[in-house]
């Protein structure tokens, strides 16, 4: 096993996935060309497809407006911008479920305070599809999902699709990805008391495994301050947003490291004492017999859920509560610190694995003698296709990157 981690400095937290305490599954008996079928996802728009799936549909009554929206090459944020700029309304009264990939052609949800309408855009790429009126305000959190159809080209052994997509099926580490991380910000938007590391020449040096640590490093430093945990609620508009991303990149970053520490130890395909467990189709139990909940994990009737940290985080029990306080203990995360993350996040328990519903993929040879492969699949909200696309091209890679070909 790898050393562990400390808080001696920032550049010791790499808690992305590939990095060398979040490492992507591990085995002894396969190599890396064994395992993965090869190729590239290109940042072309059409070959990473997403529609995201709601929660509910509009009411069709209230005071909101409740729009699907297709946007391509366009971030939501610029989305949202094109649109209340053009319907003249402001940017901070839009909601919506959650983010969408830029590189890429997305459909989502969005709601504003005025009638269908009045809205318009005042940008090609972002179209309105169709809206009716809603009684609320969407919000993080409020879809089921999303739907993916990807396009992986140049795939060099479409031999090793049928086990690759059975690996998948079994699950994968469900990590948080980079954008769940949000971007470095210090260069920005610096404040006092923090400083980036920095060369003799006065160039801030950047973590490659961490690119966006400082987020992390931010959160901590507000936890630190008791007085400033205490007005969250007092913060308005971008700087409260700013703290609660901070804030969220914590506790994502300790997840990761989470599931990083049981692949190294093996324990990713395996339930321990204590393990908070969920049936697929029932509640939430502590494993008391380890041996029986592993072989139960391993024919898809449980989950293993692993802490997304906060005061009213639903704690484990004996040796899995041992190995999260060992966690926190090392990060310095006492009670104080999860205390001031009340303010923003309560606690959860994520699932350890992510499983893609719906999973298919189907192949083509194109121009050029090259086989690509189109990969559809859902998944939950809150985890990420990133994570899908580096275990079917290379499992043990660093980090799943889209390719500007």
């Amino acid at each position: 096993m790898s050393e562990r981690i400390t808080v001696a400095h920032p550049s010791a937290r790499h808690y992305l996935a590939g990095s060398v305490t979040c490492p992507h599954l591990e085995t002894h008996q396969q190599q890396p060309t064994d395992l993965g079928l090869g190729g590239i996802v290109t940042e072309d728009p059409s070959h990473f497809m997403v529609h995201e799936v709601p929660k509910y549909y509009p009411s069709g009554e209230g005071e909101h407006a409740m729009a699907l929206i297709l946007k391509c090459n366009r971030t939501t944020e610029e989305a949202v911008s094109a649109i209340a700029e053009a319907s003249g309304l402001s940017v901070g009264e839009v909601g919506y479920a959650g983010r969408k990939d830029k590189k890429a052609l997305t459909t989502q949800w969005l709601t504003f305070p005025t009638t269908p309408e009045r809205l318009t855009s005042n940008d090609p790429e972002v179209q309105l599809l169709c809206c009716a009126a809603h009684r609320q305000k969407l919000r993080l959190g409020h879809n089921v999902g999303n739907t993916f159809s990807i396009l992986v080209s140049h795939v060099t052994y479409p031999e090793r699709l049928p086990d690759a997509l059975a690996r998948m099926r079994r699950g994968i580490p469900n990590y948080f990805g980079q954008q769940r991380f949000g971007r470095p910000w210090y260069e920005r938007r610096p404040i006092e008391g923090y400083s980036p590391p920095m060369s003799p020449e006065g160039v801030i040096l950047q973590d490659p495994d961490n690119p966006s640590r400082d987020n992390v490093d931010r959160a901590l430093m507000f936890l630190d301050r008791a007085a400033e945990a205490r007005s969250l609620k007092r913060l308005k508009g971008k700087q409260k947003r700013d703290i609660k991303l901070a804030l969220s990149a914590l506790q994502s970053a300790l997840f990761n490291l989470w599931i990083g520490e049981r692949i190294h130890d093996g324990l990713i395909h395996e339930v321990i004492e204590g393990d908070v467990c969920r049936k697929i189709e029932g509640g939430t139990f502590y494993s008391t017999e380890p041996q029986i909940d592993t072989e139960r994990l391993r024919r898809g009737e449980i989950v293993v859920l692993g802490p997304m940290v906060g005061p009213k985080l639903f704690p484990a029990q004996g040796l899995a509560k041992q190995r999260e306080e060992r966690l926190y203990e090392e990060w310095g995360l006492n009670e104080q610190r999860r205390g001031g993350l009340a303010k923003a996040w309560r606690g959860d328990r994520r699932p350890s694995l992510l499983i893609p519903r719906h999973l298919s993929a189907s192949s083509e040879v194109a121009i050029g003698g090259q086989t690509n492969v189109r990969l559809s699949f859902t998944l939950p909200s809150g985890s990420f296709a990133t994570a899908v696309l580096g275990a079917l091209i290379d499992p043990l890679s660093d980090r799943f990157e889209r390719s500007n070909l």
